[in-house]
């Protein structure tokens, strides 16, 4: 925005250093013009008139020329930094916007972090309590083959995870069957 500032500014400088040469130059033709003009007869006088009057014609269309084209400028200046404003508008959204994102991310971030302790913790718990009971725990997978027996298990039965992991333990009695496997279904369906 300064650039475009200090660009328009310029452009007026230069604008008005040229209005002045020219009319500097214009009022030193008029002087030696009638300067001459007393010295001469009235053709001469009469034919610098005319080279006068197309000089002064020259340069004022040169100077609507210079106006016009500053105007042109200025437009131009005006118009790009409309452009300018609204694209950094555009920017300060979509920096705060990836500002409040980055802000969400780093909470949700450190929720899943705390989630993932405290999962771990009672990971360590339930591990902890299932190597340490002295009942007999098996855990079986959706379909009843054993995913993890504990050590008081191998102790009970004798067998190790090796040994019965991905088989049907066959410790639940005959007639239970079909009520272990309705009760079970009932509790993977939730």
């Amino acid at each position: 925005g300064t650039l475009l500032v200090v660009l328009g500014t310029l452009a007026l400088v230069i604008f008005a250093a040229a209005v002045l040469t020219l009319r500097a130059r214009l009022h030193t033709e008029v002087f030696r013009a009638r300067f001459d003009a007393a010295s001469r007869t009235q053709g001469e006088v009469e034919q610098k008139n005319r080279q006068l009057e197309i000089e002064i014609d020259r340069r004022r269309q040169a100077e609507e020329a210079l106006r016009r084209a500053h105007n042109v400028l200025e437009a131009r200046v005006e118009e790009r930094t409309l452009e300018l404003k609204t694209i950094n508008r555009q920017l300060q959204k979509e920096i705060g916007e990836r500002r409040l994102a980055e802000e969400m991310l780093q909470k949700r971030e450190e929720s899943f972090r705390t989630l993932y302790q405290q999962a771990s913790q009672r990971e360590r718990l339930y591990e902890s309590l299932l190597n340490s009971t002295p009942d007999a725990v098996t855990i079986l997978d959706p379909t009843g083959r054993a995913t993890y027996v504990n050590p008081s298990f191998v102790d009970i039965f004798g067998f190790t995870l090796d040994e019965v992991k991905g088989t049907h333990i066959p410790f639940v009695p005959a007639g239970e069957h079909e009520r272990n496997r309705v009760e079970m279904e009932r509790v993977l369906n939730g």
